[in-house]
């Protein structure tokens, strides 16, 4: 699979690294083959949001992960260039940024088998790779988990109107072009942050996980949360990890969005506490997710309409089946995808 995010240092949002982290999991269990991550330009900023107050790329944080569970994910940063939605683009001529485009492309092209995506930041880099080559996502993309939007349709409930949408409202709309199955996590179901039916949106405290994790990896989150400006981001990684820190982002709560599509690609499922399962082991009565097929009316502004598809559908949408069990479920799980990862807790300090 190949990972699309808006990874950057000082952060945005450190949900990004709670999730990058996750798929070293998925990993490390042998569940996923993450063969390369996207990162966002930093000028890629939702509209009317103002100059970037978050920094460049954390192309080190890909760097940390790869030294600590022994792999070697390549990583290459997309197009500061708008998506044009009435432009032909071709493979040539893509300009600054292109390569990221150019290595997504390839990725796709060379796997032997068909790939999965996450989005998880703008839409910008999948939607004009899927405006470059059609044919390749048909033949090759196994899907697009698409974490952006609204469950609402209700203009006035805040339909279409969430930030990855809004980071790139035509290349959001262009997704559900690409021909190849679409697996859509609306970040919440209105504009409303909490857990629901048709939202991804759930919380966990921080001092529910942080404390458990080996050294290293702990020291992997507390460079990203404190916001560190020391440069040996390697080296940082084998000291002993900071307690005053440790307890001060213990404290927090940290917003998540992308858990369910991680493992749902990961052909994993969760039942309703927590625990992973292969998929076809859990009955729908156990699962505290799933997707069901859908069929989409579209607009210039993204998703117009959605219902249930009583025929077969390539497009799908996130139903939480349990929201009262949904946050600790997804927190269980989580956890137990960051304990695979590195050495043990007594080693590296």
């Amino acid at each position: 699979m190949i990972h699309h995010t808006d990874l950057y240092h000082p952060h945005n949002d450190p949900d990004d690294h709670w999730d990058l982290a996750s798929l070293y999991g998925l990993m490390a269990r042998g569940d996923i083959d993450l063969k390369g991550v996207v990162i966002d330009h930093p000028s890629n900023g939702a509209r009317g949001s103002g100059a970037p107050t978050w920094g460049d790329p954390a192309l080190f944080a890909v760097g940390q992960l790869n030294h600590l569970s022994g792999r070697s994910v390549p990583v290459a940063v997309g197009s500061s260039q708008p998506f044009e939605a009435t432009r032909e683009y071709s493979r040539t001529g893509l300009g600054v940024g292109g390569g990221a485009l150019e290595f997504l492309l390839r990725a796709l092209e060379m796997s032997p088998e068909p790939v999965a995506l996450t989005i998880t930041g703008s839409c910008r880099d999948v939607a004009t790779a899927g405006k470059v080559a059609p044919e390749i996502f048909r033949s090759k993309c196994r899907g697009i988990y698409l974490n952006a939007g609204t469950g609402t349709t209700d203009p006035t409930r805040g339909a279409n109107q969430e930030w990855n949408v809004l980071l790139a409202p035509d290349a959001y709309r262009a997704i559900f072009d690409i021909p190849c199955p679409i697996y859509w996590l609306p970040c919440f179901e209105t504009n409303e942050f909490r857990v629901a039916t048709h939202g991804s949106y759930w919380t966990f405290s921080q001092g529910e996980i942080l404390p458990e994790l080996p050294s290293p990896l702990q020291n992997f989150f507390l460079y990203a949360l404190s916001r560190s400006e020391d440069p040996k981001w390697l080296q940082v990684l084998e000291r002993a990890p900071d307690a005053t820190l440790l307890r001060s982002f213990g404290e927090q709560r940290r917003g998540m969005w992308c858990t369910a599509a991680f493992l749902h690609m990961a052909r994993l499922s969760c039942d309703l506490e927590g625990n992973l399962l292969h998929s076809g082991s859990a009955s729908s009565a156990r699962e505290v997710f799933r997707f069901d097929p859908i069929r989409l009316v579209l607009d210039n502004a993204g998703v117009q309409q959605w219902t249930p598809a009583s025929e077969p559908s390539d497009r799908f949408i996130l139903r939480v089946l349990d929201a009262d069990r949904y946050a600790a479920a997804m927190t269980r799980a989580l956890k137990t995808l960051l304990l695979g990862i590195g050495p043990s807790r007594g080693e590296g300090k």
